[in-house]
């Protein structure tokens, strides 16, 4: 093995580096403490240099674009580049290591914790799937028991496109040969790959043994060729069903596996109640029945389909485009074309290297020394959790109709507030400098998995949208649900929701625009786009504009859906256009900023950066502003598209810029909140926060409210830079949005799946 640099005792980036845990094949693991807050976490420093802007911007992009946010996968904290430009991943810190830990080879795993262990895994893996993404490594070392005893999986890595020779050159069909079904050592996995894989653990959790042994090459041959020996034989009492349902998905023939690993789930929990009387092994029923309600809050495609009726169904599995090779040591996945996640190709040179930047990174051998681990227990529950210092609201019979309530009515409310996307709330009285240090939570709301996408408030209703598949209406001010309704089939919303005319617009993965009734949730159309609605809805001038993958800009009518225009720009839009003025504005993750006609189409101009961007455009003043993956926040002119200056950060910026009396408010992943002059781009102040920044700031008098990624919500003075109030001081918070203000209330959607509200007692 080839010896690398210690690096204890340096820095990289906001980490400290304390020790040395391990070197793998493609990455060196440090335990490390974040300076900022002192919270000790695992990094790993990949084997690669990045020398030129373009890989640079491939790595950052695919870093930033390609995540999963679930309870039962490790969660990637940050990412970065180091000296030398060495791409870093930084990890979450446990203790009680891996399943392989607590269950050592040749040990049986009793018949209710294997299922239960192997339905919170599948969870995971149909929430990957969902998204487009192969594991291509299952196996025990890459579960981690957590303290509560739920499993994480990891060691997920991506790659969409490997086309760096250097790379490919040292990458292999990836995977365990023990684990690995015969179209993986082929190098075509599809997703009934990581079922099979699946199957081949659990057949080891119930007998101590794996199905096949020999040297690599037999055991290939043996995937290939060979049936499994009889389980039964070997677990005496074990139900024939439970052999069946295990066997179906070690079929050799990807097609004749179960449909998708959650239809194998389904048929194990099924077939264990209907024998649960006769099982040697006992006690397994409530353990099932938690594990499935688990796996049923996963976000997209969890609606179940009858399970026994279909098992004997093929999977609709279409062959890979192309053959892409991962390495023996290094787990991986794929990003499968033709997935309800759509992503048109990017920048192809060097995105391999992201292959362990999903959500996971070689860890199986170092995770007994890890120690710290968001909890997402109780995120799974239906149900609203009861927070500390929570106040009881009690509305009045009739609620004043404030200011911004009559504004909202009228002009709509969208991502970003206004068709500008200026983040600002001017109607905004009861929240100022003086009293914002009192903010206490009033109340918190679950929904069935992460809040990705920001919360509107519109007539005292607060709607979001969760990674579940569903649109969320809450009383704003008590948080009573409302209602809830499915977005599309087989996906989940990409957008934050926009309200206007009575209607609820909100973009999905099933290459959709939906509009359902504000006051009952009841969908009034939807209309068709050539790919994922990723950025939000602008709602103007009786039109409703959405950017999708696929390169689009499209207006249709806002009360019917019937189709204005549609108009092509260079690359993926994947974040809000921008109105002003008649003109339509987008950014592209290919660096170009466009402007259209926004009643005709017409393209007016379009102005390149080299970049990729990554933000929404903001309108202000004359001027249009984007941030991009090389850490630049540009500014161009609305009428010519001439650049008139950009602002360099310490990381990439993902926070859509907000515009307020002449000044420019966006986040970073370097953790900083900036403030800059409007017209100039002269830095006016900058203050720290606790972790990376995607969300969008608000402005709401004289305030800037903003959030750091699974950290806490923190208010600065909009002049000043002076923080004011953080949710550190009291609460635990994982925000996962942009915080959303409105008639003196605070609200943050978090990874624990619930949306937070905070008000003055």
């Amino acid at each position: 093995m080839t010896d690398y640099a210690d690096y204890s005792g340096q820095t990289m980036g906001d980490y400290h580096l304390l020790q040395l845990l391990g070197s793998g094949a493609f990455g060196t693991v440090y335990l490390a403490e974040q300076i900022h807050n002192q919270q000790q976490v695992a990094i790993k420093l990949l084997h690669i240099h990045l020398t030129q802007q373009e890989e640079l911007r491939s790595f950052l992009n695919e870093a930033r674009t390609i995540r999963l946010q679930h309870p039962n996968i490790m969660p990637l904290l940050d990412f970065g580049l180091g000296r030398d430009n060495t791409p870093f991943l930084v990890m979450a810190y446990a203790t009680k290591g891996t399943v392989r830990n607590s269950y050592p080879r040749g040990t049986r795993v009793p018949l209710d914790i294997a299922i239960q262990y192997a339905t919170q895994i599948g969870a995971a893996l149909q929430y990957a799937h969902n998204q487009g993404i192969i594991h291509r490594d299952v196996k025990p070392e890459n579960m981690l028991v957590r303290s509560n005893g739920e499993l994480l999986l990891s060691d997920f890595g991506i790659a969409t496109t490997v086309s760096s020779q250097s790379f490919n050159d040292t990458m292999k069909v990836g995977g365990t040969i023990a684990y690995m079904p015969s179209e993986q050592l082929d190098g075509s996995p599809c997703f009934a790959s990581d079922q099979y894989a699946l199957a081949i653990v659990l057949y080891e959790w119930l007998s101590g043994s794996y199905p096949f042994h020999g040297t690599a090459l037999e055991i290939a041959i043996q995937h290939t060729r060979r049936q499994p020996p009889s389980l039964i034989e070997q677990v005496p009492g074990l139900p024939v069903e439970i052999e069946a349902a295990l066997f179906k998905a070690l079929a050799k023939d990807p097609h004749d596996r179960f449909p998708s690993v959650q239809d194998f789930m389904l048929a194990l929990q099924q077939e264990q109640t209907i024998d649960h009387a006769t099982q040697a092994m006992t006690g397994t029923t409530a353990l099932v029945q938690r594990a499935a309600r688990d796996a049923t809050s996963m976000p997209t495609n969890m609606i179940p389909s009858s399970a026994l009726p279909q098992l004997e169904k093929t999977i609709a599995q279409s062959k890979r485009e192309q053959q892409v090779q991962m390495s023996t040591t290094e787990a991986g996945m794929v990003t499968v074309p033709n997935q309800p996640h759509k992503r048109p190709k990017r920048l192809l040179l060097y995105a391999g290297i992201v292959a362990l930047i999903l959500l996971g990174m070689s860890i199986g051998a170092f995770a007994v020394l890890f120690g710290y681990l968001p909890d997402y227990s109780k995120g799974h529950l239906n149900t609203a959790r009861t927070p500390v210092a929570t106040r009881q609201v009690t509305p009045t019979a009739q609620p004043t109709v404030s200011a911004y309530d009559n504004a909202s009515k009228k002009q709509g409310i969208m991502f970003g507030m206004d068709p500008q996307h200026t983040h600002v709330n001017p109607y905004e009285t009861t929240l100022n400098s003086s009293n914002i240090a009192q903010l206490q939570q009033t109340w918190a709301q679950a929904t069935g998995d992460t809040i990705n996408t920001v919360p509107a408030i519109v007539n005292g209703i607060l709607y979001a949208a969760s990674a579940d598949g569903k649109l969320y209406a809450f009383n704003a001010t008590t948080g009573k649900r409302l209602w809830h309704v499915e977005v599309g089939s087989n996906t989940y919303p990409y957008s934050s929701p926009a309200v206007a005319y009575g209607l609820v617009y909100i973009g999905s993965g099933d290459d959709k625009l939906y509009a359902f009734d504000a006051a009952t949730g009841q969908q009034k159309w939807s209309v068709q786009t050539g790919n994922g609605v990723g950025g939000s809805p602008v709602i103007a001038n009786n039109a409703v504009y959405v950017g999708a993958s696929d390169g689009n800009i499209y207006a249709f009518n806002a009360l019917n859906g019937q189709s204005l225009w549609t108009a092509t720009a260079g690359g993926s839009i994947d974040t809000a256009p921008t109105i002003d003025n008649n003109q339509l504005y987008a950014s592209s993750t290919n660096g170009d900023v466009y402007a259209f006609n926004a009643t005709t189409g017409i393209a007016l101009w379009t102005a390149t950066t080299g970049d990729s961007l990554s933000t929404a455009t903001a309108v202000a003043g004359g001027i249009v502003y984007a941030g991009g993956q090389s850490g630049k926040l540009y500014a161009f002119d609305t009428s010519s598209g001439q650049q008139k200056w950009s602002f360099l950060t310490g990381g990439f910026i993902d926070s859509s810029p907000a515009v307020f009396n002449g000044m420019i408010y966006f986040g970073s992943s370097d953790h900083n909140l900036y403030a800059l002059n409007a017209v100039t781009g002269r830095k006016e102040w900058v203050e720290p926060t606790g972790n990376t920044i995607y969300s969008s700031p608000i402005i709401a008098n004289g305030l800037v409210y903003i959030t750091a990624y699974s950290d806490n919500l923190y208010v600065f003075n909009a002049i000043s830079g002076q923080q004011f109030w953080t949710t550190n001081n009291t609460y635990t918070i994982t925000a996962s949005t942009s915080p959303m203000v409105a008639n003196g209330f605070v609200y943050i959607g978090s990874l624990d799946h619930m949306i937070y509200a905070f008000s003055l007692p």
